[in-house]
């Protein structure tokens, strides 16, 4: 990681390393932010984490249930003429439901239903398809497992502390990011600073020896 993260660094401090160009430390890391592809990644990334740190409270949000059958009964009958060789059966099931912090569950929808049966005698079974149609509501509270609402709960908690772990995960190596940047600039900065004393000193030296030779040569 440090590796990489100094492959996209190392030219924007090649470009801020040139004597005529001087930066902040805090310019240079606004230049990071917004030109590392990485970081950029990071921020974008823990931006999404944090619209989902509410996520658990979706549990307890109405919800569109659609459920569909069918079903094929070829098997042999009691009585043919009545009961037919082949019954098929069609069901649908569509409405909303709800869980409620006190552990109930909630639904209310409409139930349909075509039945058909092939093989039996017409005059003593003259309807071989019906059709039925009802609304329906169900409530549900469980008095052991999920009595008022304990496991509605949990589940609404792991569900928002998983969100906030991810979103800390990403700031966190966000600012690792940042951290090795800045420290990528201290390096390159104490080392100009290295340089710059090492050429004054080599000119010192240059204008010492300079001095000497001139005293040699006037005895």
């Amino acid at each position: 990681m440090k590796l990489h993260i100094l492959r996209h660094l190392l030219p924007l401090l090649a470009l801020y390393s040139l004597p005529s160009y001087s930066v902040t430390l805090d310019e240079y890391l606004q230049q990071v932010e917004l030109k590392n592809g990485i970081i950029r990644a990071t921020k974008i990334s823990s931006d999404a984490k944090e619209l989902r740190l509410d996520e658990g409270t979706l549990f307890f949000r109405p919800s569109f249930f659609l459920t569909g059958e069918y079903y094929d009964d070829q098997r042999p009958t009691n009585a043919p003429s009545f009961q037919g060789a082949q019954t098929i059966r069609h069901t649908l099931k569509a409405g909303l439901a709800q869980n409620l912090r006190t552990g109930t569950r909630a639904s209310v929808g409409y139930n349909y239903y075509k039945t058909q049966i092939n093989g039996a005698n017409p005059n003593v079974l003259p309807e071989r398809m019906f059709f039925d149609v009802a609304p329906s509501f169900e409530i549900s509270q469980s008095l052991w497992r999920n009595f008022l609402g304990t496991e509605f709960e949990a589940q609404e908690t792991i569900q928002n502390e998983q969100a906030s772990a991810a979103k800390f995960r990403e700031q966190y190596d966000r600012k690792l990011l940042l951290t090795q940047a800045e420290n990528a600039y201290w390096k390159l900065y104490f080392t100009q600073i290295s340089l710059k004393v090492q050429k004054e000193s080599l000119e010192r030296a240059k204008k010492l020896r300079d001095w000497n030779v001139q005293r040699v040569k006037s005895n």
